[in-house]
């Protein structure tokens, strides 16, 4: 029949296909090789590559990678057809698990949330240090058949002062790695899995019969248990819970953090171990969590099928309070009080000026951040170190339309809204009378202004940068035309506040205002950046107009000139519709570094070194050993501090410490031993001239009693020095907490060489560029105090002395003299003497150093000295010190006077004579 043979044809048909199918060669599928460590592409960090500083609420692109590795590879399998009735499993790829370390920016307070390409991985809020983001998107990029996508946990690590090194960190890289104290930083590994799961005890006694096995074992207890639910896959796990049942309860043991065990997963069983021994009866539970550290079995984080990373755009926040907290943060999107950023970047020692918050005009900047906490002007803001920190403080202050100088009168940073906070009749006029010289004064022409302005912002709800523009019609009407400014503001996160800045900005841009460059008499030194003034100048016409300072030189010294450039105030134009800012005002105080105009080098007295390592200990150093010391002198504004290095032979020097600079100040009159009262011209850190602190001027030793703002109450000759004369122009410097003392002791004899190099914003001053100074060794810390409050016949000094004389001092010890208050040589005191102390004296010729008189082994305070000993009339000096075991004092008490024979004077051929009354009179002929 006809479907008989078509049914045999067909048979047959498929019998051929089936043997020409078997017998033809198998396909063979190509194995893909993974990709190394080394091929994946990270942004890694760079030498010289700064953090970020974030202030506010922000996103940042830019992570700076420091570390990756804990490479884990897990292949993709799929099944494909091999024959008729055939298949295998091939590796069409693989997953790829990273561990990471990454840099985030200087300060963070939290992460917020995370996204890649705009779509968004993770929300949250890691609000405390060593928080952590939980991410699960294995399918994020598509799933296994595309680009896989993100597994595992974020944690981060805010660089608290107390914070500990990372314990993922530590298993990759060692137990000795640094905790990352103060920077934000991100650490990236595997996610965790939970489960709960109950088991039942089956058995009693010392052996324990569970439903997969039985072992025993004392006093560390191993059981082998099997999962009720069911846990994917194998790999590490951990736990945690209790026992608990009729014989008590128990913890399990802390083999694995936080109170974790560590077991193995494998076929659903665990392998846990208990660190106590119970017993336990028939239907005791245990109830216990599984903690799953990798899914895949590996412990770092899933990050696709592509050894192409994609950069992850993290939104953080950080807002600096510590300065002013109740206003630092401005509304509850996480912006910050521009007054705050600037404060910030001024008095930070991290990434900022370093400047002391003492330099800040605190009032100043207090009103200005209740200003624009009024006035809801909150920003959030990205310093990545693109630009100079005088640059971004330009763009900050343009943002808020404001001024920021050093005030010439007080010497601190101010901060000065440009705002409508004046009254028109209270401002100072300036005119003919105080004016001499106006230059540049200038109108703009309808031609060059801007009659429409658009402005760029960081719109917050998207993400992306927004714009809205705004047009002054009048303006274009009588143009004819629209001329357009396009602005730029990324700190600015809202439309509100762009819509605020905006009218600002276009009523300063349509409107036709003055500018001029003034002269004025010394009248402008009260005028600074940002001030409002009223002008007036006939030859322009110009009549009761009130103008803004935008920038003022107050001249070199001597110069009566004051020059003024200023603008037209928009708030005084009657015909103005918006705010208008003059320029910021910013003066940057960023110079090359340069060397300390004044340095003190010297041998460290016997009280720093036994204040610092104990009397005790400085005794027992050999009495050759000495330390030397450097103080230097702060050379500009912006100068930080100072690197102090030190050399044996000055060749190889070698950097001892970093230090502040030391007060000081100029002498502006000469002094006498017996000034305790001296004027001066404070030059750096009048602030720290507190009673209590202690100085030095050329070679001697002053206490600070009572300081002002042009004199200064001092103690003279304090420690192992004695009252000197001083002429004007000496240096007075602070050295009581500012003194660099080499660690390394020295012996007698030695010259040390040593060199001060000044940091500023631009750098470190080169050690070539520094000039050495030398420092002999010579005992100082061994020798005797030396006597104090030397008179002769009574008086201080006395310009002569007239027959005998009668020599008294005051005993000192430098063991006694340990206390905060120093001992000045003035002070009618006795203290010791130092056991072994004596005291010795010559007298000789003032004119030749002819010895006249001497003694020594004086134990006492007073010693009488006969004329008849030295039998000269004439000038002398007297010089007066103390000994003890072969040294001599520091320092020796000296006077210079007319010596002269009772009844002596001089007359006009230098003779000595007794006058008529029998008085002794010197007269120069």
């Amino acid at each position: 029949m006809v479907w008989q043979a078509v049914a045999w044809a067909i048979v047959k048909f498929v019998i051929a296909m089936a043997i020409a199918y078997m017998m033809q060669q198998k396909p063979k599928f190509d194995r893909p090789n993974p990709a190394g460590l080394d091929a994946f592409q990270v942004p890694t960090a760079e030498v010289g590559r700064p953090f970020g500083v974030l202030f506010g609420r922000k996103a940042f692109k830019s992570q700076n990678v420091v570390w990756y590795g804990d490479l884990g590879i897990d292949e993709i399998e799929e099944k494909v057809s091999t024959g008729m009735f055939s298949s295998t499993k091939i590796t069409k790829g693989y997953k790829y698990f990273l561990g990471m370390h990454m840099v985030l920016c200087h300060d963070l307070d939290r992460i917020l949330q995370i996204s890649i390409d705009g779509d968004v991985l993770w929300t949250g809020d890691t609000g405390s240090n060593g928080d952590v983001a939980t991410i699960n998107k294995p399918g994020f990029f598509g799933g296994e058949s595309d680009g896989g996508g993100i597994e595992g946990n974020l944690k981060l690590l805010r660089g608290m002062p107390d914070q500990q090194p990372d314990p993922y960190l530590q298993s990759q890289l060692g137990n000795h790695i640094p905790a990352f104290r103060g920077v934000a930083t991100a650490v990236l590994s595997g996610r965790k899995y939970k489960a709960i799961g109950n088991i039942d005890m089956k058995g009693n006694g010392g052996a324990y019969l569970m439903e997969t096995g039985v072992y025993a074992g004392a006093p560390l207890e191993t059981w082998t248990l099997e999962c009720i639910e069911e846990v994917e896959g194998g790999g590490v796990f951990s736990v945690t819970g209790s026992v608990s049942g009729s014989q008590g309860t128990a913890s399990l043991n802390n083999h694995y953090d936080n109170g974790i065990v560590e077991f193995t997963v494998k076929n659903f069983f665990l392998t846990l171990q208990f660190g106590v021994q119970a017993d336990f009866s028939l239907g005791d539970r245990i109830t216990f969590s599984v903690i799953n550290r990798n899914m895949h079995g590996f412990s770092g984080m899933y990050f696709g099928t592509s050894e192409y990373l994609k950069y992850w755009v993290i939104w953080g926040e950080k807002i600096y309070d510590t300065w002013y907290p109740e206003k630092a943060q401005i509304g509850s999107d996480g912006d910050m009080n521009p007054a705050h950023i600037l404060y910030e970047l001024i008095t930070s020692r991290k990434f900022g000026m370093g400047y002391d918050p003492s330099d800040i005009d605190d009032t100043a900047f207090r009103s200005a951040a209740d200003t624009l906490y009024n006035e809801g002007f909150g920003l959030s803001m990205l310093w990545d170190h693109g630009s100079e920190i005088e640059d971004f403080v330009g763009e900050l202050l343009k943002h808020i339309d404001a001024s920021c100088y050093t005030d010439v009168h007080t010497g601190k940073f101010t901060l000065k809204l440009i705002r409508n906070d004046y009254d028109i009749n209270t401002l100072p006029i300036f005119n003919e009378s105080n004016v001499t010289a106006v230059s540049s004064f200038r109108r703009r022409t309808l031609e060059e202004i801007s009659n429409s302005v658009t402005i760029k912002f960081w719109d917050r709800q998207t993400g992306n940068t927004g714009s809205i523009t705004r047009a002054d019609i009048a303006m274009v009407s009588r143009v004819g035309t629209t001329v357009n400014t396009e602005i730029n503001y990324p700190g600015v996160a809202n439309k509100e506040l762009a819509e605020f800045i905006l009218s600002r900005d276009l009523r300063a841009l349509s409107t036709p205002m003055a500018s001029a460059v003034i002269n004025t008499t010394q009248e402008g030194l009260q005028l600074s950046p940002g001030d409002p003034f009223v002008f007036s100048w006939d030859r322009y016409g110009v009549t009761e107009t009130v103008m803004r300072v935008a920038a003022v030189q107050y001249g070199e010294f001597g110069d009566a000139n004051i020059r003024i450039e200023c603008v037209e105030d928009v708030f005084a134009i009657a015909s103005a519709t918006y705010q208008a800012p003059p320029p910021s005002g910013w003066v940057s105080p960023k110079n090359d570094p340069a060397p300390c105009p004044v340095h003190v080098a010297i041998e460290t007295p016997y009280y720093k070194v036994a204040r610092k390592i104990g009397a005790t200990e400085t005794a027992a150093l050999p009495a050759s050993t000495g330390y030397a010391s450097l103080a230097g002198g702060k050379p500009s504004g912006d100068a930080s501090s100072m690197e102090v290095h030190y050399s044996d032979d000055g060749t190889e020097y070698e950097l001892e410490e970093t230090k502040r600079f030391a007060p000081y100040a100029i002498l502006a009159q000469g002094a006498i031993r017996t000034n305790a009262v001296l004027q001066v011209s404070w030059q750096r850190g009048f602030a720290f001239a507190v009673p209590g602190t202690w100085g030095i001027i050329d070679d001697e030793i002053v206490r600070i009693d009572a300081v002002t703002d042009n004199t200064v109450q001092i103690g003279r000759g304090c420690l192992d020095t004695v009252a000197d004369e001083h002429s004007a122009g000496a240096y007075l410097v602070l050295i009581s907490d500012w003194l660099a003392t080499r660690q390394q002791g020295n012996n007698d004899g030695d010259t040390i060489y040593a060199k001060a190099l000044p940091r500023t914003l631009k750098g470190t001053l080169d050690i070539d560029d520094a000039t050495a100074r030398t420092i002999e060794m010579n005992s100082r810390m061994i020798r005797p105090y030396p006597p104090a409050r030397m008179q002769l016949n009574g008086k201080d000094e006395p310009g002569e002395v007239i027959g005998d004389i009668s020599l008294a001092w005051r005993h000192r010890d430098r063991t006694q003299q340990l206390a905060a208050d120093l001992y000045a040589d003035g002070q009618d005191v006795n203290i010791g003497p130092e056991t072994g102390t004596t005291y010795a004296y010559e007298l000789r010729k003032a004119s030749d150093g002819t010895l006249l008189a001497s003694a020594s082994g004086l134990s006492g305070t007073s010693e009488t000295i006969l004329f008849a000993s030295s039998g000269f009339n004439g000038e002398v000096i007297l010089t007066l010190w103390s000994e003890r075991d072969g040294y001599q004092s520091w320092q020796k008490q000296q006077r210079q006077f007319y010596h002269l024979e009772s009844g002596a004077r001089i007359t006009a051929r230098s003779e000595f004579r007794i006058t008529e009354d029998g008085e002794a009179r010197r007269l120069e002929g």
